[in-house]
C-alpha cells in the first residue's frame, strides 16, 4: 500500500477580537474534517484589545485580540508581520496559511510579500475565508498574485461583505471561489469539506500537481527545535 502523504501544516490567522484559543475552538469541525491530512497551528495576535461591552475582563488567557488595531486609518500591520516572522522562525516551515477574517486580509497581505520575495513568509498556499483587500497588500505587489489560494465567503456575510472578498479574490490570479449561504464564519459542512480537501491534495506529496517551491535555508528548522 502507498504511504500516507505527510500531513500539512497550516498557520492559522484568527479573525479581529479572537485569539488562538478561540479559533482554535471555532474550528474544530474543520480540525477534525481535515485530521490526518493537515495539522493546524495557531497564533494569537500581537494586538491586546479590551474586551467587547458587558465581558468581564478574563483572568489568564489571551484575551481578544487583533493583528493591528481598528478603527484606524489603515492598517498598520507592521507588529504583525514581526509576530509571524518570529513565529515561523521558531515553528518551521509551514505549508500553507489559513486566515479569517482580519486574518484573511493578513493572508492576503502575506501572499503579496511572498510575490514581491520576502523570504520571511515561505509557504505554498492561502485558505481565504471572509477576507478583504488592504491597500498595503496592492503596494507590496503591483501585478495579480500568483499564489494558490481557495477563498470561502458567506453570502450572508453582514460583517464582510461577500463583495469584499471577491474583491480580495480578484487580486489573485488563479483563485478558486467557495461561496456558502452562511454568514461570518469558517463553514465545515460536507460541501465544504470536500472542497478544502480537493484543494489540499494538490499540495500533498506525490500528487502529482505540486508547484516548486524551496524553503529558504534559515527557514529548515524541524519542530523539534523549539519548545
Amino acid at each position: 500500500a502507498a504511504a500516507r502523504p505527510r500531513e500539512l501544516r497550516l498557520l492559522c490567522l484568527h479573525g479581529y477580537g479572537q485569539n488562538a484559543e478561540r479559533f482554535r475552538g471555532r474550528t474544530g469541525a474543520l480540525r477534525k474534517a481535515l485530521r490526518g491530512r493537515a495539522q493546524l497551528l495557531y497564533l494569537d495576535a500581537p494586538h491586546r484589545l479590551p474586551p467587547a461591552e458587558g465581558e468581564p475582563e478574563r483572568e489568564g488567557g489571551a484575551g481578544p485580540r487583533g493583528w493591528w488595531p481598528e478603527p484606524a486609518a489603515g492598517p498598520e500591520p507592521a507588529a504583525a508581520l514581526r509576530a509571524l516572522a518570529a513565529a515561523l522562525a521558531a515553528l518551521g516551515p509551514v505549508d500553507g496559511v489559513l486566515g479569517f477574517s482580519q486574518g484573511a486580509a493578513l493572508a492576503g497581505l502575506l501572499c503579496a510579500l511572498r510575490e514581491r520575495g520576502d523570504g520571511r513568509f515561505p509557504f505554498r498556499f492561502a485558505l481565504v475565508v471572509a477576507g478583504f483587500p488592504v491597500a498595503e497588500a496592492a503596494a507590496a505587489a503591483a501585478g495579480a498574485l500568483r499564489v494558490p489560494s481557495l477563498h470561502v465567503f458567506g453570502e450572508a456575510d453582514r460583517v464582510i461583505p461577500a463583495a469584499e472578498s471577491r474583491a480580495l479574490a480578484e487580486r489573485f490570479a488563479h483563485p478558486a471561489l467557495l461561496a456558502h449561504a452562511g454568514g461570518h464564519f469558517v463553514p465545515a459542512a460536507a460541501a465544504q469539506r470536500a472542497a478544502y480537501l480537493g484543494f489540499l491534495r494538490r499540495f500533498e506529496e506525490g500528487s502529482g500537481v505540486q508547484v516548486g517551491f524551496s524553503v529558504p535555508s534559515k527557514f529548515k528548522s524541524s519542530q523539534s527545535d523549539s519548545e
